[in-house]
């Protein structure tokens, strides 16, 4: 030990956890004698000698030498009859060291820690949000290609303009999905009407089925062939109409240019 490093970090000790006076004489004294036996790790020391150098009596000595074993800066035990107890300085400069290197110590391995964890992290988090992006972007292209294939009898759809892709992923914001897509195609394929069996000649397409209400009419069977009205079905089955019957025939079968995306 180094007497005056000692008494230093003692003193910067008491700064933040104070101790009374005759604790503080006390550790003085024992210090002072450890220093005259030459840093001896054990020495013992009677209660007169302490009184002597602390000015205390015995019951303040013991009081002061438990305060000092509680704040972790002596250890002393008692010997069988008279011999005087023996002593233990604890060094605050090397408890300071110790504790100096147990915060770096901390200070590394939680760095270390936290570093494992971004490493691990991010990448989980950069996956989560790639797939998430994934779920919900909308495949036009499958959209398209669905509608070449099923809807043969109906204009091919060549390009996917910006508004069809919009119209197609309102659709999908107002909770439809592929599957729907898919079976309005199939529907459309399977209506002699929207394939162009009607007084008009008219023929579906990939834009008019694509429109919400269409979509909505489509797939609840409206233009099945087997729903549709006796004046709906074509030419085949009725070739003219009076005022009356062709007014109400435009209101129920022409397709309407209006409706949201």
């Amino acid at each position: 030990m180094n007497y005056i490093t000692e008494i230093k970090a003692f003193y910067d000790l008491l700064e933040t956890n104070p101790l009374p006076s005759s604790a503080i004489a006390v550790w003085h004294a024992l210090m002072h004698i450890a220093n005259k036996t030459d840093w001896q790790q054990e020495f013992a020391v009677a209660v007169s000698v302490l009184e002597v150098k602390t000015g205390l009596n015995a019951k303040a000595i013991e009081r002061a030498r438990n305060k000092l074993a509680q704040a972790g800066l002596i250890t002393w035990k008692k010997r069988i009859g008279n011999q005087s107890a023996v002593y233990t300085m604890v060094s605050l400069d090397r408890a300071k060291i110790l504790t100096n290197c147990e915060n770096v110590a901390q200070s590394v391995v939680q760095s270390v820690a936290q570093s494992v964890l971004q490493s691990v992290a991010q990448p989980v988090a950069q996956s989560v949000g790639i797939n998430k992006t994934k779920r919900n972007e909308t495949n036009y292209s499958l959209i398209a290609e669905m509608y070449n294939e099923i809807c043969s009898s109906f204009p091919k759809l060549t390009a996917l303009s910006d508004a069809r892709k919009k119209a197609i992923q309102a659709r999908m914001n107002s909770g439809r999905s592929e599957e729907d897509f898919r079976r309005l195609f199939e529907k459309a394929q399977a209506s002699s009407f929207l394939r162009g069996k009607n007084n008009r000649n008219w023929k579906a397409t990939f834009d008019w089925l694509i429109k919400d209400a269409n979509m909505a009419k489509v797939l609840d069977g409206n233009y099945d062939d087997g729903d549709l009205p006796e004046k709906q079905r074509g030419s085949a089955q009725k070739s003219s109409y009076n005022i009356d019957e062709l007014e109400e025939y435009l209101r129920n079968s022409s397709p309407k240019g209006g409706g949201t995306c």
